[in-house]
């Protein structure tokens, strides 16, 4: 098979080789032993040999074990009752006993009957010793090591009524479940307690120069009452004794689990074994938690052992929170000194994401939200609806609620200033430039981009009211209603002078005006207006209201001009007048077309006048007064109603 990976070392190339002839008959989640690779005879020439134990057999207490297979005269002074198997492995079993002196059952670890070398029992006195010297609450206590009748080793074991790692996370119906999790959807938190509980225990026998070298769900086991135990230290070794060894052992095969190896474990390389390969071993523990598959796979051994050496970083999906994702990569690290230190450093970094876990699942949801209202606003092309700004104000309160969890929370820093951004953009949509500015205080860092043209709005809004004050005066001085009570007094001047006249002359028995009287009576009339121009002016507060009393004042003014003239000319009274009729509709015209459309009916009512005092010229002077009230009469209606709207503003 042609590989595209790295070169292999040559000491390393000849021990896979040798290796591969039989590991392809070889479960990956299966533990390769140093004991099944002397046992084989491919593999027997690669296969390192035990240290000697640091005891002989002939040093260890006798360990009576009772099995059915005892006659009865040999039962006394037997301890141990064996009850059932609970294990079996490639050269022992573990069985279940009863010892009688405590009354209590305990593990008996005993080798086979076909297994009984000089090798395998330095194996299993090795395990004993290592086993023993590292007394942890999460290790399974060694009650003693002995020699049954057969001189044969006999480790005494606590048992341990439970289930393994590995079996709970396949079963999550299991009864076990009850004591760990509260929360059947998400087990999560119960799966990192567990690691958490392995990474001290590991980090324990660190300390005391030990390597486990095959940290696996399999070898993990939970009692009965959440106890978390760390199992199986068959193939464990001590630093110390790595340290001892010559160059020309320094490499070996593979051994430990495939699926799970680091790759100084796949590469053979005793004189890299230490701490940080179990921190390895935790990593990839981890990762099956997360994935639900071993950190190598490949359709052969040689491709699992490629993945194992070159351990690439792993890029996880949607599900698997980033800061665990990046806590795994770098557990699991292809370098030892990029990896986390110490299996404690390792589980001070997963105690602190389920410290905050809580703020990340906070994040993540206001993240959902944030992206729904994206999509909706892109959707809709605009940021200002209202529900839409309520609903960016409650994932701006989550985000802050996360932050408020765990203030190292980046996520949510970046999730807070995207959606701030967002209610600025609204606000400024709003012309709130303070709420825009409080927003933009709230960002993690200065926005000057922001801050500019939250500046060029505010420039923009000042120049706006500007312009809409000076059309709010436009519109004010073209308001007839403003001061509208103040004209209507001044237009009752006209029909009251008119009446005044012409009762003046009923009661003299004239039918016509003289010329005396065509002069005195708008001479009166325009005195008045004048007069009260200067004692009420402050009234005409708007252009409008000054062009309509010049107009109304135009009405005496232009009549007593036509009229002095007129007079002047020898022109006769009921002409005068007639021609009167004239100036003021064309007078009430120009009112119509500048000030108010309406007064175009008065025009019609001084044209129609004019052309019956042309047809009947004796009643000319009786015309034209009943035409100057009738039309005054007209004026004071429709100011009248515009009185009335002034009182409403």
């Amino acid at each position: 098979m042609t590989s595209p990976h790295r070169p292999i070392p040559p000491p390393v190339n000849e021990i896979w080789k040798t290796f591969l002839t039989t590991a392809n008959r070889v479960d990956p989640e299966r533990t390769i032993t140093s004991f099944e690779l002397r046992a084989s005879k491919e593999t027997r020439a690669i296969a390192p040999a035990p240290q000697p134990p640091p005891v002989s057999m002939s040093d260890l207490p006798s360990v009576p074990v009772l099995t059915q297979s005892v006659a009865p005269g040999d039962m006394a002074g037997t301890d141990f009752e064996v009850t059932g198997v609970l294990g079996e492995g490639g050269m022992g079993r573990v069985l279940l006993a009863r010892q009688k002196s405590l009354q209590r059952d305990v593990a008996l670890k005993v080798l086979k009957a076909a297994e009984t070398s000089r090798d395998v029992v330095d194996t299993l006195l090795a395990e004993a010793i290592i086993t023993g010297s590292i007394e942890h609450p999460s290790i399974v206590p060694v009650h003693a090591l002995g020699r049954d009748k057969e001189g044969l080793p006999v480790l005494v074991m606590k048992r341990i009524d439970g289930v393994s790692w590995r079996s709970l996370f396949n079963d999550p119906a299991h009864p076990a479940w009850a004591s760990l999790a509260i929360d059947e959807g998400d087990r999560l938190d119960a799966h990192l307690e567990i690691l958490e509980a392995v990474c001290n225990a590991a980090h324990y026998a660190h300390t005391r120069g030990v390597v486990h070298r095959d940290i696996k769900p399999e070898n993990v086991m939970i009692g009965g009452f959440g106890e978390v135990y760390l199992v199986d230290w068959g193939i464990a070794v001590r630093k110390a004794d790595l340290e001892q060894q010559d160059d020309a052992a320094m490499y070996g095969p593979p051994v430990g689990t495939l699926a799970y190896m680091a790759p100084e474990m796949a590469m053979g390389d005793l004189g890299r074994i230490d701490a940080r390969t179990d921190v390895y071993l935790l990593g990839a523990t981890l990762h099956f938690i997360l994935t639900g598959k071993p950190r190598h796979e490949g359709d052969t051994t040689l491709e699992v052992l490629f993945s194992a050496r070159d351990s690439e970083e792993v890029a996880y999906g949607p599900n698997v929170p980033a800061e665990l994702a990046s806590i795994c990569n770098r557990a699991m690290h292809v370098d030892p000194d990029e990896r986390y230190q110490s299996a404690l450093e390792l589980r001070q970094a997963i105690t602190s994401f389920c410290r905050h876990r809580g703020s990340l699942a906070l994040s993540e949801k206001a993240f959902s939200k944030l992206s729904e209202i994206q999509s909706a606003q892109d959707a809709a092309g605009a940021v200002h609806d209202r529900r839409m700004y309520q609903a960016m104000t409650e994932c701006r309160f989550a985000f802050m609620q996360a932050l408020d969890a765990w203030k190292g929370n980046q996520d949510a820093r970046r999730g807070l200033d995207a959606v701030l951004e967002r209610m600025i953009e609204y606000e400024m949509a709003q012309r709130d430039v303070e709420s825009a500015r409080a927003l933009l205080a709230d960002l993690s860092e200065v926005r000057p981009d922001i801050e500019k043209r939250i500046d060029a709005l505010v420039l923009e809004m000042e120049a706006a009211k500007v312009r809409e004050a000076k059309l709010r005066a436009m519109e004010r001085d073209a308001d007839l209603r403003i001061g509208a009570r103040f004209q209507l007094a001044i237009l009752t001047v006209l029909p009251v002078s008119a009446s005044v006249a012409f009762g003046v002359m009923l009661q003299r028995g004239q039918h016509q005006a003289t010329q005396k009287q065509l002069i005195l009576f708008p001479t009166v009339v325009l005195m008045l207006l004048v007069g009260a121009f200067f004692l009420l002016r402050a009234r005409l507060t708007t252009a409008v209201s000054r062009k309509a009393f010049a107009m109304f004042a135009l009405f005496p003014m232009a009549t007593l001009l036509h009229r002095a003239f007129a007079i002047a000319r020898g022109t006769d009274v009921a002409s005068i007048v007639m021609t009167d009729l004239v100036i003021v509709a064309v007078v009430a015209a120009a009112f119509a077309i500048t000030i108010l459309p309406r007064v175009a009916l008065v025009t019609g009512l001084f044209g129609a006048g004019a052309v019956v005092a042309y047809l009947f010229p004796a009643y000319a002077t009786h015309i034209f007064t009943g035409s100057t009230v009738l039309g005054t009469a007209g004026l004071i209606v429709f100011w009248g109603r515009m009185v009335a709207q002034e009182r409403t503003m």
